[in-house]
């Protein structure tokens, strides 16, 4: 015999549990975070890897004066270099995996040549590891480069997943309480009859409009769920940051090729350093579009960097078949630090504004 104590103490175990399984869930995609963090990390091996490239360089061509911080900076973010692709090589997806094995073949010997400069710091640098060095870091570089470009799909998908997921429980949730308010009048029951009642008219239109302001809360969580499935834009942001930071480094790494290196190492270096241009000021003129309050400060702040950074730039580039400006090459050099912190602020702000 149907007992309408029993199914309504039913139906309100029912939505207690739903509810849990909802607040489950968000607290899932608030913190899991995982391929959020391996983008952050991915990013900053980018940037890791031209800065110990470049602290090379310069231990290599550029004067004395310059060497004392160059291997501190190599001393400095070789284990945190090391420490961020151990942290990649724990994704489990199998995608990220090949292209971390792939990386291998240029991580490690960029891995062997820099610590055999800092086990010898007392010795000049071999031009056997430069060579080593301009002969993998670009590849290397290439493909944390894919690896950026993957990593926000394997986000977009796992949001996506839950929101499904958010939506099959919201709709179970809303279903649940229309019945028990809706088809049941427990006022009998409570007076020790086993009858189940229809609703009064009024009762009825009371317990409609409860049900509707509950259908509106329900469309409300699925809006909010909606939300992190338009984050594109903040991930675009985000990642011309983070390239921003790189080609800094890129202009230091090609300003010091172009002035150091033989002829075909100096063309490259100099096409580098006009693609990267182009993409600075690509990438520049993006992030003045962000409409944050606190990304668009960082970015004007890193207005007078980009505008010193790119006027050289575009002095080094300027006459490749001429001898290399010198003046150029040390405005790049000098402004480097400078610049990769102007943008790493810009960077810190969007990491900020995507975690809100």
């Amino acid at each position: 015999m149907f007992q309408p104590k029993a199914f309504r103490s039913m139906t309100s175990g029912t939505m207690i549990l739903l509810m849990l399984f909802l607040i489950a869930f968000e607290v899932v995609f608030r913190f899991s975070g995982g391929d959020t963090q391996a983008m952050n990390e991915a990013a900053l091996q980018r940037t890791r890897s031209q800065l110990l490239v470049n602290s090379v360089y310069t231990l290599a061509y550029r004067p004395i004066a310059e060497h004392r911080q160059a291997m501190r900076n190599l001393q400095t973010v070789l284990p945190t270099f090391e420490q961020g692709q151990v942290f990649l090589q724990a994704n489990p997806a199998a995608d990220v995996q090949n292209l971390l094995q792939q990386a291998l073949n240029d991580y490690l010997p960029l891995i062997a040549a820099i610590q055999g400069i800092i086990t010898h710091s007392n010795s000049m640098v071999d031009p056997l590891v430069v060579n080593i060095l301009v002969a993998h870091e670009r590849s290397y570089l290439v493909t944390m480069n894919t690896l950026m470009l993957l990593l926000p799909q394997h986000i977009e998908d796992s949001a996506i997943q839950l929101f499904v997921i958010r939506v099959v429980i919201e709709t179970v949730f809303l279903a649940m309480f229309l019945i028990f308010i809706i088809k049941f009048d427990w006022k009998g029951e409570r007076e020790g009859s086993q009858e189940i009642k229809p609703l009064p008219v009024q009762s009825f239109v009371r317990r409609l409009i409860l049900s509707m302001l509950v259908l509106v809360l329900v469309l409300v969580l699925v809006g909010l769920g909606v939300v992190p499935l338009g984050r594109g834009n903040e991930t675009l942001y985000f990642d011309q940051a983070a390239l921003q930071q790189v080609r800094c480094e890129t202009f230091a790494a090609s300003a010091v090729l172009s002035a150091s290196r033989p002829t075909a190492d100096r063309t490259l270096a100099l096409s580098d350093a006009l693609v990267t241009l182009l993409l600075f000021q690509q990438g520049q003129t993006i992030l003045l579009t962000n409409g944050n309050a606190d990304v668009h400060h960082h970015v004007v702040q890193a207005t007078s960097e980009y505008q010193t950074m790119s006027t050289a730039a575009r002095a080094l580039i300027t006459q490749p078949s001429e001898a290399v400006d010198p003046v150029a090459v040390d405005t790049i050099v000098s402004h480097t630090q400078g610049c990769a912190a102007v943008m790493n602020g810009i960077v810190l702000a969007l990491q900020s504004q995507m975690e809100q």
